[in-house]
């Protein structure tokens, strides 16, 4: 699983410097203008709009790499709902688990294939790829 630079890459999750470091790393573009997405789960009068406009970004430019923070679910209740019922559709329509990072011995490991079945914890981040 490797990146070229310009992949179009989604990372979901809370943490700003965690998120653009992720696409620094990979040189790899955001599929949407929401790389910090906490602001799209607090309760507030423009969340659904940024909501929507976070999908049809989403959607318009199905990102190559899904990077889902585990994390990343703190919100406003009624927003986690409405959020992450469509994540969860759209991830499982689109995309397949690619691979997995958890911490061992005090350090990240990336784990794929047969090796995300011997992770011995849980993950802290979850990487999928477009399947189609």
């Amino acid at each position: 699983m490797t990146t070229q630079p310009g992949t179009v890459l989604w990372v979901f999750g809370q943490s700003p410097s965690g998120i653009r470091l992720g696409l620094l790393i990979t040189d790899a573009d955001s599929a949407t203008g929401y790389i910090y997405t906490y602001s799209l789960g607090e309760n507030r009068p423009f969340a659904r709009i940024m909501q929507q406009q976070f999908i049809t970004e989403a959607v318009s430019a199905p990102p190559k790499f899904i990077v889902y923070q585990a994390d990343s679910v703190a919100f406003d209740r009624e927003n986690e709902e409405r959020l992450a019922r469509w994540m969860e559709s759209f991830i499982g329509s689109h995309y397949a688990l690619a691979a997995m990072i958890v911490m061992e011995d005090g350090r990240a490991v990336i784990l794929q294939g047969p090796r995300m079945d011997q992770a011995s914890g849980p993950a802290s981040m979850y990487i999928f790829q477009r399947t189609g």
